[in-house]
């Protein structure tokens, strides 16, 4: 049996060019600072995680969650995803995260869905935290100094037509 090292999760791809936004609030944040390690994320890297499965999961895990996304997607055409157009700061073990808070209506009753059909594949989800829809657009090492988020961005949407499925270091997007 192979073990997939790193997360498992299941992630709603932000659409090229949907962001700029939130992009050049990003960039224009970082640069001028060039404080504690801060860097931004691509904007072709954006992404909301829908559900976190799990840490370091067997190939039959994995297999499951990716046969699962290819079902569920049908589904859905597409979903709006709702930017407010607050920016806000995260922090965990791992690091700090400047992240772009986004509205979670319409967002939990598809990530119910999504967790209710995982379970029929018999993929339980080891989530540890409550879902916080954002989508990160910079980050730093947990010993970058604490620091406020930039100003508010305009309030948007997008329509979000992909999810991705992430598994250790492998990507696979799946077309809604």
């Amino acid at each position: 049996m192979k073990i997939y090292k790193g997360g498992c999760a299941v992630m709603l791809k932000m659409p090229k060019g949907g962001c700029d936004a939130l992009e050049n609030a990003a960039l224009h944040w970082v640069a001028p600072s060039g404080q504690g390690g801060w860097k931004t994320v691509k904007s072709e890297d954006y992404h909301l995680t829908l559900q976190f499965i799990g840490r370091d999961l067997d190939d039959k895990s994995v297999a499951s969650a990716i046969v699962s996304s290819f079902t569920f997607a049908p589904r859905h055409s597409s979903i709006e995803v709702k930017f407010p157009g607050t920016l806000g700061m995260l922090t965990t073990g791992k690091g700090r995260y400047m992240v772009a808070h986004v509205d979670p209506a319409g967002l939990e009753e598809m990530r119910k869905e999504l967790s209710a059909h995982l379970a029929e594949m018999g993929v339980y989800p080891k989530d540890s935290f409550d879902f916080s829809p954002h989508v990160t657009l910079a980050e730093a090492p947990p010993t970058a100094p604490k620091t406020k988020p930039p100003p508010p961005v305009g309030p948007f949407s997008v329509q979000v037509k992909e999810l991705v499925v992430k598994y250790g270091p492998h990507k696979m997007i799946v077309e809604m």
